[in-house]
């Protein structure tokens, strides 16, 4: 795209896309630790846009004007169309997989690698299907045997038996197993904190927009740093278990039949550190 690399407008848009590349690759890290790999993740980002490009333009759905919402998204109408099929969810579609995603769901799921009881089978390394190497073979996505296998290994994924043959621990990669509570933290993180900065920019009151306080500095002296990461969480503890109180004490009941009149509400509070390791400023 052509500009006035001088011009504010061009700073802006550099030093936005700049940042959008830092939080990226941060939070393609965390997909990476969940098992997401990039199909699943274009999919989901080809249906945002386009459904963020609909609720941009006032309309309900993207099918209501595909052609406004491509010229303000830069999606095409069949990427819009393609958007709109939702007959199977990414996470169903295990083209969309990573190959050591690819490898496991066939693994737990393809009668040649399942016995009787459709549990899956324990697979020598080499040799004709049912074996390791067939598997990666068929499904790996062209990498390396010998690299799948590691990687599986080495994340806890397999684990080899006495007798030199592959057992599969987990039906989906995950690094570090951090389990559903975690995902549900970070999609509700990320989500919540979202909407907040989308809410302040649409809301013309400054009275009416919600709350968004962020503190940093860039020169804190090294010695410093563990004195202040006690204090933040000290009194954010504090904060968060008043507020918590609080919520508590004016939660609605479970069986409250008004379920339109209830609403979602909270504060996030996190700490954040950097040094210069090229994943943030």
């Amino acid at each position: 795209m052509s500009g006035d690399p001088g011009s504010k407008s061009e700073h802006f848009r550099q030093e936005l896309l700049a940042g959008l590349e830092r939080f990226l690759t941060l939070f393609g890290r965390i997909l990476l630790r969940l098992g997401v790999g990039y199909g699943e993740f274009t999919v989901i980002a080809r249906r945002a846009f386009a459904a963020g490009g609909a609720r941009s333009l006032g309309l309900e759905s993207p099918a209501d004007d595909p052609e406004r919402v491509a010229a303000l998204t830069g999606l095409t109408t069949e990427d819009i169309a393609a958007a709109m099929i939702v007959d199977k969810k990414p996470g169903d579609d295990h083209s969309l997989f990573s190959p050591l995603s690819t490898i496991l769901h066939f693994w737990h799921h393809d009668q040649d690698y399942t016995d009787l009881d459709k549990k899956p089978r324990e697979l020598p390394i080499e040799g004709e299907a049912p074996s390791f190497d067939a598997l990666a073979q068929r499904v790996g996505g062209g990498a390396a045997t010998e690299q799948l296998l590691t990687d599986l290994e080495e994340w806890g994924c397999v684990e080899r038996t006495e007798d030199g043959r592959l057992r599969v621990l987990t039906d989906c990669f995950t690094i570090s197993q951090p389990g559903r509570h975690f995902a549900h933290v970070v999609t509700r993180s990320m989500t919540d904190l979202s909407r907040t900065l989308l809410h302040n920019m649409e809301q013309p009151d400054k009275d009416q927009r919600w709350m968004q306080r962020f503190v940093w500095t860039d020169r804190l002296l090294a010695r410093d740093v563990s004195q202040f990461r006690e204090l933040a969480v000290r009194q954010g503890r504090y904060s968060t278990d008043m507020l918590d109180e609080w919520l508590a004490g004016h939660e609605a009941d479970t069986d409250y039949p008004h379920c339109n009149m209830l609403h979602r509400a909270g504060v996030g509070v996190y700490y954040f550190e950097v040094e210069n390791d090229g994943d943030g400023d």
